[in-house]
């Protein structure tokens, strides 16, 4: 997008979808950009009005089109449009500089941002975002997206770029050849898709009391909560892109993994949190162990880490040995996870052969919409955020 070509702002405007048809109208235009050629047209928009139905998109999408306002005025389910963009609701916290309260907010999450070829050049999409910036300034505590354009253009608009360090595993190195050929440790069990959104919302509950707990701090801190709705949502995605699209035999029943060490119950562990009224209510005997919880990304040939939690370095390898002997299972050349904390990459690299990329596309990138925004800290920038 050229970013300095002068746009008419007073002629075009930003609307809400109000018809299927339009809906289509963007699938069909971004089947062009994230679907082709890896699956059809058909297929693209197949998988998207599989995705709309589930539990995270539904009633919780917005479809937004950028055209003239004569157009709309005229007709608002009118498909001449020349960009599209979708927004999610996410239910996010929020702890502002030098607060001690937790406070709940809505982060709008940007996806699918696309303007037709015939109409680039020309200034729209900076226009479109620039106008979609500002109404979601007005209903929403953040709003985050993930851009595959570079840094800049975003940043411009008011979406500041995150640290974004991506911990690539190799499946069939040779050290980690010897872990897929040796016994899971019994220290370890496995996770269901059942237990993983237990474990998820269990993990939400958590990580508010721990911001709760954590120091006063001159800077505001947000966090963007892990839900269950989305885990489903990615694996409805991968699911499809590898039964259906690759023909892959079947998709997996394995989507994580939790240490069982010294925790007695899970059941009972995961119980006491999840009927906790508050997250202070929680005893210190129910500590959440550590885990991991992933999806089969066939299209990227790799298993992709949504959500970690490493309560201590020496639970990292029993767990990720786990993900490691899944992925030779499913013939994925890599296990990837987002900003392992810095304390474990020693243990990363020593134990796992682990490589520290830093990628320049999908950066993770926030606008925020609060006073004293200065230097925010995101914590648990994780997959599991991705829009």
């Amino acid at each position: 997008m050229n970013t300095n070509c002068k746009h008419d702002d007073s002629e075009y405007g930003l609307y809400q979808a109000i018809s299927e048809e339009q809906k289509l109208r963007t699938w069909e235009a971004t089947s062009d950009e994230w679907g082709l050629p890896f699956m059809s047209v058909q297929d693209y928009v197949a998988r998207e009005k599989i995705q709309s139905n589930s539990n995270f998109t539904r009633n919780n999408i917005t479809y937004w089109l950028y055209g003239k306002k004569a157009e709309f005025e005229k007709d608002p389910a009118t498909l001449n449009f020349v960009s599209h963009a979708e927004t999610y609701d996410r239910k996010a916290i929020l702890r502002k500089a030098n607060t001690s309260e937790v406070t709940d907010i809505t982060c709008k999450g940007v996806a699918s941002v696309f303007c037709r070829h015939e109409h680039r050049k020309k200034g729209h999409g900076k226009a479109m975002m620039s106008e979609l910036y500002q109404k979601l300034s007005q209903i929403s505590g953040i709003s985050n997206l993930y851009s595959d354009i570079g840094d800049t253009f975003y940043s411009s608009l008011g979406w500041d770029v995150y640290p974004y360090l991506v911990v690539e595993i190799p499946t069939f190195s040779q050290k980690n050849t010897t872990i897929i050929n040796s016994t899971k440790s019994d220290s370890v069990s496995l996770m269901d898709k059942d237990m993983a959104r237990r474990f998820i919302t269990a993990d939400a509950i958590v990580a508010r009391q721990e911001l709760e707990e954590a120091p006063v701090a001159e800077h505001a801190r947000f966090m963007i909560l892990p839900t269950a709705d989305t885990l489903d949502w990615r694996w409805i995605r991968d699911e499809y892109e590898g039964v259906q699209i690759l023909k892959v035999q079947g998709f997996p029943n394995v989507f994580g993994a939790f240490n069982n060490s010294g925790i007695g119950n899970i059941d009972d562990v995961l119980n006491t949190i999840l009927s906790s009224k508050s997250p202070n209510d929680i005893p210190a005997s129910s500590l959440l162990p550590s885990f991991i919880i992933w999806t089969p990304r066939y299209r990227k040939q790799k298993i992709r880490i949504l959500r970690a939690r490493f309560n201590s370095a020496q639970d990292i390898k029993p767990l990720l040995d786990v993900a490691i002997a899944e992925a030779n299972r499913l013939n994925l050349p890599k296990v990837v996870l987002w900003n392992a904390d810095k304390a474990f990459h020693t243990t990363l690299k020593s134990q796992l052969d682990a490589e520290f990329v830093v990628l320049k596309d999908n950066l993770p990138s926030v606008a925020t919409f609060f006073e004293n925004n200065k230097n925010c800290e995101w914590l648990l920038n994780e997959n599991y955020c991705w829009n």
